[in-house]
């Protein structure tokens, strides 16, 4: 699959998995997360809608971040940067470790 079918999956809270990103469902299964490599580093929920880390990653990353973005505004979606991204993640029981 593609990177950007991935995307377009995150969008659209599908599991997906790409070359170098892949979303996985979260616990509950309101939604999905969107890793690069082996970083979280978005998740699309039922209740906090999509949500993007707003640190500074690698070039790769965050290219990866802005083609992610720009799948969830072309289906009309908003996007959010709460400082508070890992706190979500763990709320949403994301894993925030190295790849498994």
């Amino acid at each position: 699959m593609t990177n950007a079918e991935v995307f377009n999956a995150f969008a659209t809270k599908r599991i997906a998995k790409g070359g170098s990103v892949r979303t996985e469902a979260i616990a509950g299964g309101t939604g999905v997360a969107l890793f690069s490599y082996g970083t979280p580093v978005a998740v699309n929920t039922d209740e906090h809608g999509i949500v993007f880390d707003a640190r500074k990653y690698s070039v790769t990353t965050s290219k990866q971040q802005s083609q992610a973005m720009s799948a969830c505004t072309t289906y009309g979606y908003e996007v959010a940067y709460p400082e508070a991204f890992r706190n979500l993640c763990r709320e949403t029981g994301t894993y925030l470790g190295a790849a498994r």
